[in-house]
């Protein structure tokens, strides 16, 4: 239990990683079309993508606007991101147990900054930015996926290849990938 709030600082390093790891790929994606794509951060390209005047492409950049709650809640600017609060603020995470009346014991982990709560909870928390990154990858992959076939790459893969490549299956409601990030099991 004492190594719990370096773990679960270390998935909130982890998954911002993650994504500045991949917008460093984006520009690939486009044959000709990589100068002026920011590969710096993931925030950084993706408000390059929603601000490129004219639009490089509108229904990535329509996937972006539509999966980004993930990306605030892990590294938002104000409010600040669970992350950038552990970063830039300070913030430590304090860990216990409670027994409710009707049920079984269940972890508690709060984030905290030197005014007060940030998060109640960051295990619920770092559920749902998991979930949002990993639809995020699902939408940007039924994207990608037919334009770089057209282009002659990854001929070999198609989008009807979801069973092989998504995290979760969304119809009912249960992740696939938990070897990935496990969560805490209910009893």
């Amino acid at each position: 239990m004492l190594n719990l709030p370096l773990f679960l600082d270390a998935m909130l390093f982890y998954l911002r990683i993650q994504a500045d790891s991949y917008a460093k790929l984006v520009p690939y994606f486009y044959q000709d079309a990589k100068v002026g794509i920011s590969t710096r951060s993931f925030r950084e390209q993706s408000t390059w993508f929603c601000n490129a005047k004219p639009p490089l492409d509108e229904a990535y950049t329509s996937i972006l606007k539509a999966n980004r709650k993930w990306f605030d809640r892990l590294a938002g600017g104000e409010p600040k991101g669970l992350r950038d609060v552990i970063i830039h603020q300070s913030g430590i995470l304090g860990v216990g147990w409670a027994k409710p009346m009707d049920g079984p014991i269940e972890p508690k982990t709060a984030l905290y900054r030197s005014n007060g709560v940030v998060e109640e909870n960051v295990f619920r928390a770092l559920e749902e930015i998991t979930a949002g990154w990993f639809a995020f990858l699902d939408a940007a992959w039924r994207h990608f996926v037919p334009h770089l076939n057209q282009a002659g790459i990854l001929l070999t893969l198609s989008i009807n290849d979801l069973e092989k490549t998504r995290y979760f299956d969304c119809s009912q409601g249960e992740a696939k990938g938990l070897w990935v990030y496990p969560r805490i099991p209910k009893t």
